[in-house]
């Protein structure tokens, strides 16, 4: 997976020296998304420079990563059963000190290694974290860690090693599901990430820079919780822990956990280059409810409309720029084209492709909305019925 580093008097200062034999990373090529935010620097991130940077780091050409918005907290329907291991009583006397988080974690955590071809022709590889969901083999990563992946093999605390399957996988909150044929596994325990304050201590798990260095644990505090945190060039907003645990090449997917030895956060991004200790983990209360949709039905079910687009914005004129219609689509039924650009939803004023991506993501797949929008300089309206978004991906 190759760095991305969007600061030009910086270095990738933490890429690590590929193993002998090793790929060199490929530019990486992106993958068709729902709504495109414009890429422009502004706020916060861009004073930081955002060297925002996937910290799985597949250390090959294929992995390829292009996460998207995902700014709705998902519910596990009633009729669901959880699969996995949770537990919400745990009191000040449950507390362990790190050598016990550690020895009650690791044999839950898993390393993933992936194979596939680049977009040189060549085969390339590389390997994750994961964690394990269910003593039946269902094993939870990063979508990023095995997207693109021909081959997806698995190696477990006691060093057997498994070939996997891929279940699931969502983008757009970076979460996958793989399985393994195995029974007897040891799963992972489960908290609150809704419990999480600043200055938790934390304890981040993973397979770093190369496979010889599995289970290296290091230690940290949560620095504070982010709802809604925008990566403009990364292209995605999501809810994140921000901890201060060094994570590295090979991390992605793995473990960030309590003093409880839970499992409250998925180690996903850190930024990079002249800045340290800024490490997120994606919040295990949106993860959960995603993983159970992925193992159930192999996607995540999420309203939309089939467009891609970007912010159009000019002193006279301000909007979502309609970039690409999907074939059959409630966009094409509707009748929106390419170049059209939204400026209103229902009674909201759009001026951004944020603002019509919030507004969809609030709402249910079928409900109608009526849009207007620009076209050749005139005013038009057309009422849409919302589908869901994976079947126009």
């Amino acid at each position: 997976m190759e760095r991305y580093d969007f600061s030009p008097e910086t270095s990738l200062m933490d890429q690590p020296q590929l193993p002998t034999g090793q790929p060199q990373p490929a530019e990486a090529a992106p993958i068709p998304v729902e709504i495109t935010p414009k890429k422009q620097k502004n706020g916060m991130w861009m004073a930081l420079a955002i060297i925002a940077v996937c910290i799985s780091l597949l250390m090959g050409a294929f992995a390829i990563w292009a996460a998207k918005n995902s700014q709705i907290s998902f519910q596990i329907p009633q009729s669901v059963t959880p699969s996995y291991n949770f537990r919400d009583d745990v009191t000040e006397g449950d507390e362990l000190t790190p050598q016990e988080i550690i020895a009650k974690v690791s044999p839950s955590v898993v390393t993933v290694s992936v194979e596939g071809i680049g977009e040189n022709g060549q085969m390339a590889a590389g390997f994750g974290t994961g964690i394990i969901y269910t003593d039946t083999g269902y094993i939870l990563t990063n979508a990023h860690v095995v997207d693109g992946a021909s081959k997806i093999s698995v190696t477990d605390y006691n060093g057997r090693t498994y070939s996997a399957k891929l279940v699931g996988s969502d983008a757009d909150s970076d979460t996958a599901v793989i399985k393994i044929e195995a029974t007897g596994l040891v799963p992972a325990e489960f908290g609150q990430s809704s419990k999480v304050v600043a200055g938790d201590y934390v304890i981040a798990i993973g397979t770093p820079y190369d496979t010889n260095l599995a289970y290296t644990a290091t230690e940290g505090m949560v620095s504070a919780l982010r709802e809604g945190l925008n990566f403009p060039e990364l292209g995605y907003t999501l809810d994140l822990i921000q901890h201060d645990a060094a994570i590295n090449s090979g991390n992605s997917g793995g473990p960030l956990v309590n003093v409880y030895g839970q499992v409250i956060g998925i180690n996903s991004i850190k930024i990079s280059g002249t800045y340290e200790n800024l490490g997120f983990a994606l919040q295990i209360d949106d993860v959960l409810p995603l993983a159970e949709q992925l193992m159930n039905t192999g996607k995540v079910s999420r309203p939309g409309i089939g467009i891609s687009g970007y912010t159009y914005d000019t002193p006279n004129l301000k909007g979502a720029f309609v970039y690409t219609v999907s074939p059959d689509s409630p966009a094409e039924q509707a009748g929106l084209q390419p170049g059209d650009i939204i400026i209103q939803a229902g009674t909201q004023t759009i001026e951004s492709i944020d603002e019509l991506k919030s507004l969809l993501q609030a709402m249910n797949i079928g409900d109608s909305i009526e849009l207007t929008y620009i076209r050749d300089n005139s005013v038009h309206t057309t009422t849409l019925t919302l589908g869901d978004l994976s079947d126009y991906q």
